[in-house]
C-alpha cells in the first residue's frame, strides 16, 4: 500500500512557503509525487531561486510574491 496515497485523489497541489524553491516544501511534495508516480501537478508559491534581502515582513512577501493577493492570483489562474 502507498504510503502517501491521498495524495492520488488531487489533480493540482500548491505548495506555498517563505522559502527557496530549492530544497523546501515544494521540492519534498515533488519527490513523493514522483518516487510514488502519481500524476498531478505541484504548483509552488515560493521566493524563486534568488538572494534574500532585508526589509519589512510585508513588503518582502509582496516583492516575492508570496503574499495572499499572489496566492489568490495563483489560483485564479488554475480556475
Amino acid at each position: 500500500m502507498r504510503r502517501y496515497n491521498k495524495i492520488s485523489f488531487y489533480d493540482v497541489i500548491i505548495t506555498c512557503e517563505e522559502h527557496s524553491v530549492i530544497g523546501g516544501l515544494f521540492s519534498a511534495v515533488s519527490e513523493v509525487i514522483v518516487q510514488n508516480d502519481y500524476s498531478c501537478t505541484v504548483i509552488p508559491v515560493v521566493v524563486m531561486d534568488t538572494f534574500g534581502e532585508s526589509g519589512k515582513p510585508q513588503e518582502l512577501l509582496e516583492k516575492y510574491e508570496i503574499n495572499a493577493a499572489s496566492i489568490l492570483k495563483k489560483l485564479n489562474e488554475l480556475l
